[in-house]
């Protein structure tokens, strides 16, 4: 039989600690890669997106050349004239849509848009449109409040 000392009993201890450190280290590793970098666009909240059945991540590829300026006129369009806030190239989801692509995501100036709600209609406090970068076509909008 075993004796345990002080030594054998501290050696032990160190042991466990190590392996405790080393499980959540794993997690936290796995978690993160694992888990999307969202992409920050101004005017509305990643969560006010989601909750649209939109998600903004990192860009599979590289930033189209050229395309900034086509993605924030076919936005504008499809949103009658409204003042861009922000522009962002990202890789778009939004699965009700059929959308797993990179596209521009822009956000657009909500004035005088409305958000439907079940028993109102108010002034919708985001706007924002995914454009496709190779054909320079909105793809879909969004509009609501938080």
């Amino acid at each position: 039989m075993l004796k345990l000392t002080k030594n054998r009993l501290a050696v032990f201890g160190m042991v466990v600690v190590a392996s405790i450190g080393a499980t959540l280290w794993l997690g936290s590793v796995t978690k993160s890669a694992t888990s999307p970098q969202l992409v920050p666009i101004a005017g509305v909240s990643a969560d006010t997106l989601a909750q649209a059945g939109i998600t903004l991540q990192q860009p599979l590829g590289a930033v189209p050349a050229g395309a900034k300026d086509t993605a924030a006129s076919a936005a504008q369009q499809f949103a009658g004239g409204a003042a861009i806030r922000d522009e962002q190239f990202a890789h778009c989801v939004a699965p009700g849509a059929s959308i797993d692509e990179d596209c521009w995501a822009v956000s657009l100036d909500p004035s005088g848009f409305h958000a439907n709600g079940p028993a109102t209609i108010r002034q919708a406090t985001y706007l924002v449109v995914l454009v496709d970068p190779t054909s320079g076509n909105a793809l879909i909008g969004a509009d609501g409040t938080p």
